[in-house]
């Protein structure tokens, strides 16, 4: 199974991502981090908790990541940032090649705020 991590700030980002994962065509979960439950996808999901920050707080990303692969349960890990559209074969793609070479960092582009159309 695949992990998919997206972390997000602007929940409406997540819908061109849930459009794109409809479309897979193997097994995978969906961990978003963001500051307040999404309600606006339909596909399952494990929601990590990114508090709004605090004035003075540092914060990265890379702590949202930290918190969101604690819960990822997939061999594979694969992140995709909000707002981002891909190919209905690019997890089984990942998939494929991290099978090949698990050693290896796989890594792709996707088509950000864009769709098939």
């Amino acid at each position: 199974m695949i992990s998919v991590l997206t972390p997000t700030c602007r929940l409406d980002g997540l819908l061109l991502v849930e459009k794109a994962l409809k479309r897979q065509t193997v097994e995978f979960e969906w961990v978003i981090g963001s500051a307040t439950m999404p309600h606006n996808v339909s596909i399952p999901f494990t929601w990590v908790e990114d508090p709004p920050k605090k004035e003075g707080d540092y914060w990265t990303v890379y702590k949202t990541y930290n918190k969101m692969v604690k819960q990822a349960k997939g061999e594979l890990v694969v992140s995709i940032q909000d707002y981002t559209y891909f190919n209905p074969d690019a997890l089984e793609k990942f998939l494929f090649h991290y099978q090949q070479e698990p050693k290896t960092i796989v890594t792709g582009v996707g088509n950000k705020y864009t769709d098939e159309s």
